[in-house]
C-alpha cells in the first residue's frame, strides 16, 4: 500500500496523472467588445481539441463571437479550465482588472449550472455569479496611459509592441438606416471630417455643416455613441482631437440598450451604450428622415455613430451605411499606410500580482491572437490588423500615424 502511494504521488508529480478532484483553472476576462471575435477564436484554440463546451448571452451572432458574455469550458494540457469573458468595454474593463473594488464585474458562473447555449438574450440572475470576481485579464482598445484608471499599472502580456499590444484595431463612422425613406440630408451624408465630429459630439448639429449643401437645412444630425467605459469611445474623441475627458452630448435610439425596433430619439448626454453591438441596433431601427424631429419639431432627423468594424457591418448588413473619414473609405491599407487615422493598438493587460496558470494563459492567448485576425489584403475591412502588415505607427493614443 505505501509502495503504490509513493508511485502515484511520483506520477502526480511528474504531471503524468492529475489529483482527484483538484479545483479547476477558472480565468476572468474583461474588457473591449471590438475584440470580441478575435479573443474567442482565440481561447477556443488554446483548449484541447480547440472545441470547448461554450455559453453566451446577449449576442446577435449564432455562433455567439460577438456577445457580451462568454464561457468556455474544458481542458488545457490535460487540466479542467474555465474561462468567463464578459465584455463590457475597454476602460470598463482596464477599471475592472485594476481596482476591482470600485469597478465590480460579474461573470457566467463556473459551476457547471449555466447551459451551454447561445442566447440573444441577457444572462439571468441565477447565471451571473451573485458576488463580484476579480478579473484577471483585460483587453482594451487604447492604452492605460490614457484611460481613467491610470494605476496601479498593470501587467503587459505578451510580447508585442508597443507593450502589451496584440493587433490593430480600427473604427468608422456609419449612418442609420434609411434607404427606404431618405432625405436629402440623409443621401447627401457621405463623409465626415475631423473637425465635423468635434462639432457633432457637442450636440445635433445642422445637416449642411457634413454635406456643404446649402440647402440640407431641414434636418439636424444626432451622434449615438458609447459610454465612458468604452475604448471606441476613448479612440474617436483621440483620434478627432475633441479631448478624452471632455463631456460629450449623445443619444439613445430604441432606449438603453436599444431594443432594435423602436424609432424614439433620447438624449443620453455624456452617456452612451454598452457595446458596439447596441450601437448597431439603435442605428438599425429605419425612418427616422419621415419621423418629426422632437427637440426641433422639423420633418425628419438623421443618426451617425461611430463603431468597431464586426458592429459596423453587422449595421451595413441592416441599412446602415458607412462614411468616409477625412475623405477616406476605412480598409487594411488605409489604416496599414497610414492614410486613416481612426484606429489604436490594441491592448492585453494582467491584474498585478497574476501568475502561474492565469498568466501562462494570458501570455499564450497574447501570442495566439494574431493568427486570428486580418490586414496585409488592402482592399479587405478587417475587425484586427496584425502588426506585421503595418507599415504606420503611432507614437501614442493622441498621436497621427506616420508612415514607417
Amino acid at each position: 500500500m505505501k509502495t503504490r502511494l509513493l508511485i502515484t504521488s511520483a506520477l502526480i508529480g511528474l504531471g503524468i496523472i492529475s489529483q482527484v478532484g483538484a479545483a479547476p483553472n477558472v480565468v476572468f476576462v474583461t474588457g473591449s467588445t471590438a475584440y470580441r471575435s478575435a479573443v474567442f477564436a482565440a481561447v477556443k484554440a488554446l483548449f484541447d481539441g480547440g472545441n470547448p463546451d461554450f455559453a453566451s448571452r446577449d449576442g446577435s451572432h449564432s455562433n455567439g463571437d460577438n456577445a457580451n458574455w462568454m464561457l468556455f469550458h474544458g481542458t488545457i494540457s490535460a487540466a479542467e479550465t474555465f474561462v468567463t469573458c464578459h465584455w463590457s468595454g475597454s476602460e470598463a474593463g482596464i477599471a475592472s482588472v485594476a481596482q476591482p473594488g470600485s469597478h465590480p464585474t460579474f461573470y457566467l458562473k463556473t459551476d457547471g449550472t449555466v447551459a451551454y447555449t447561445s442566447l440573444t438574450t441577457f444572462p439571468s440572475s441565477s447565471e451571473t455569479n451573485t458576488s463580484a470576481s476579480t478579473s484577471d485579464l483585460a483587453f482594451a482598445d487604447s492604452s492605460q496611459a490614457v484611460s481613467l484608471t491610470p494605476s496601479p499599472a498593470l501587467v503587459a502580456m505578451g510580447t508585442g509592441t508597443p507593450a502589451g499590444s496584440v493587433g490593430v484595431v480600427p473604427f468608422t463612422w456609419a449612418k442609420n438606416n434609411n434607404n427606404a425613406s431618405a432625405s436629402n440630408e440623409w443621401a447627401h451624408l457621405t463623409n465626415i471630417t475631423d473637425a465635423q465630429a468635434r462639432d457633432a459630439l457637442t450636440g445635433p448639429n445642422i445637416a449642411a455643416l457634413f454635406t456643404g449643401n446649402v440647402s440640407d437645412t431641414n434636418q439636424f444630425v444626432y451622434v449615438v455613441g458609447r459610454n465612458n467605459g468604452s475604448g471606441t469611445r476613448v479612440d474617436c474623441l483621440a483620434a478627432c482631437r475633441y479631448g478624452i475627458t471632455k463631456p460629450v452630448d449623445q443619444w439613445f435610439i430604441g432606449g438603453n440598450p436599444s431594443d432594435g425596433t423602436t424609432l424614439s430619439l433620447t438624449e443620453a448626454i455624456n452617456d452612451g451604450y454598452n457595446s458596439g453591438s447596441d450601437v448597431a441596433s439603435a442605428l438599425k431601427i429605419p425612418g427616422s428622415c419621415a419621423q418629426t424631429d422632437p427637440n426641433f419639431g422639423n420633418s425628419g432627423w438623421v443618426a451617425i455613430g461611430y463603431l468597431g468594424i464586426s458592429d459596423a457591418k453587422t449595421l451595413v448588413s441592416n441599412g446602415g451605411v458607412l462614411l468616409t473619414l477625412n475623405g477616406i473609405a476605412e480598409s487594411n491599407g488605409a489604416v496599414e499606410e497610414g492614410q486613416y487615422n481612426f484606429w489604436n493598438y490594441e491592448h492585453e493587460y494582467g491584474r498585478v500580482g497574476i501568475s502561474g496558470f492565469t498568466q501562462t494563459f494570458g501570455n499564450n492567448l497574447a501570442a495566439g491572437i494574431p493568427s486570428q485576425i486580418g490586414g496585409s489584403n488592402p482592399a479587405n475591412q478587417d475587425t484586427g490588423i496584425r502588426l506585421s502588415f503595418m507599415n504606420a505607427t503611432k507614437p501614442s493614443d493622441v498621436g497621427d500615424p506616420a508612415h514607417n
